[in-house]
């Protein structure tokens, strides 16, 4: 969060050292990324071009080594813990990453879990309750100033549009690429935001689960993970309506005229968009009622009942949030699993035993009759684990729905 609230307010990437927060957050998506990885090696995604295997992980090493680096100089780290996370960060970034990978049960992934978990604790949550409500703060005024730029390129790219005659001039010519490189930097800089909006989010989402307040009902929760989806959405359209259209080279001027029509439009598209997402992060900071439509937002992303479905799970799990226990735990496990999400989890979990089957069969008929047996067994086994016809076509149907 260091990083982002100096990219946001000088436009310096590497502009303040780390914390623990940052370590905290850093660990986190190293974790997520390694698993993503990790189920793309166990389905053999990268079966039939292995150079793109080799090059996510070359990504990962050097997440890796970052994260490392950053953990020797955490001073607000025991000693202990230091040793550990060097430890385990480094082995992996130096040993053999895709063998530590190919272990469904990977005793890397297991370590970081641990260190997400034990990391902060509830007591340093609490404590940066109150540099959540500043990082909101800078939020909602980067959001604005981003609309304004947006809103800024949109009659330099209309005044290119109105004067047809000046595209092909030397004057005209410099215009375009400079307007071009600006659009390049408007998509970064809403790439940024998006960035910073999910790190704050997750925090201000931890600070509220351990801070040990009731969680309070669903109309609480889904501005937090509409934003998020608002945010993806802004940052699709500054590229697709903005940025990428100016690298279209075309040669009769009609077209051209056209192509910067379309641009300007884009450009007040996004910076509309940019203000309704900075209204929404002020109503989240000042505790204000909601406005923003997220039904219409589910329709312009194709995720109609997302946040539906997520309201749901949230009153699963509400009771367990506020009395913990293993009685009421098992109870909101057993409703999670029968949910929309909860299905689709299912299936994945079987589509990755089901092609870690089919893999070792494939390889049981390279080596001969000796290794067909083993890998025929695994895949039976998976089989006899399918569910009935009628449940899977119904799970295709709702999988449908759930993407439109």
């Amino acid at each position: 969060l260091a990083t982002q609230v100096g990219t946001m307010a000088r436009g310096n990437w590497y502009a303040q050292p780390g914390s623990l927060l940052d370590l905290w957050l850093a660990l986190d998506h190293l974790r997520q990324s390694l698993r993503s990885h990790q189920l793309d090696l166990l389905c053999g995604r990268h079966a039939l071009f292995a150079a793109a295997a080799d090059d996510r992980e070359a990504e990962l090493r050097e997440e890796l080594l970052v994260v490392e680096e950053m953990a020797a100089g955490m001073p607000e780290l025991s000693e202990e813990k230091r040793l550990q996370l060097a430890t385990v960060l480094s082995q992996a970034a130096r040993g053999a990453l895709h063998a530590a990978l190919r272990r469904e049960t990977s005793p890397l992934l297991i370590a970081l879990e641990q260190a997400v978990v034990e990391l902060p604790g509830p007591a340093a949550i609490a404590q940066w309750q109150g540099s959540l409500a500043s990082h909101l703060a800078l939020l909602h005024a980067s959001l604005r100033q981003a609309a304004d730029a947006f809103a800024a390129h949109g009659p330099r790219c209309q005044a290119l549009a109105s004067q047809p005659e000046s595209l092909d001039e030397i004057a005209g010519q410099a215009l375009r690429s400079r307007l071009q490189r600006q659009a390049q930097a408007l998509k970064q800089r809403v790439e940024g935001l998006e960035a910073y909006t999910r790190a704050v989010l997750f925090l201000l989402t931890q600070e509220r689960l351990l801070r040990g307040a009731q969680p309070g009902d669903w109309a609480l929760w889904q501005p937090l993970h509409g934003l998020q989806l608002a945010m993806t959405l802004v940052a699709s359209q500054s590229q697709e309506k903005v940025s990428n259209p100016h690298g279209h080279e075309l040669v009769e001027t009609e077209e051209r005229v056209k192509k910067y029509g379309l641009i300007a439009d884009g450009s007040r598209e996004v910076a509309q968009e940019l203000r309704r997402c900075a209204d929404l992060v002020e109503a989240i900071l000042q505790g204000k009622p909601v406005t923003y439509d997220f039904e219409a937002l589910m329709k312009d992303t194709r995720t109609q009942g997302h946040l539906k479905h997520l309201g749901e799970e949230f009153d699963y799990i509400r009771s367990f949030l506020n009395a913990p226990g293993k009685p009421v735990e098992a109870a909101a496990r057993e409703q999670l699993a029968g949910s929309i999400f909860g299905k689709i989890a299912r299936r994945e979990g079987r589509l990755v035993h089901l092609l870690r089957a089919a893999d070792q069969l494939d390889r049981g008929l390279q080596e001969g009759a000796a290794g067909v047996l083993p890998g025929l067994k695994a895949m039976a086994a998976v089989v006899t684990g399918l569910p009935e016809e009628e449940d899977l076509q119904e799970q295709l149907q709702a999988l449908e729905h759930m993407i439109g």
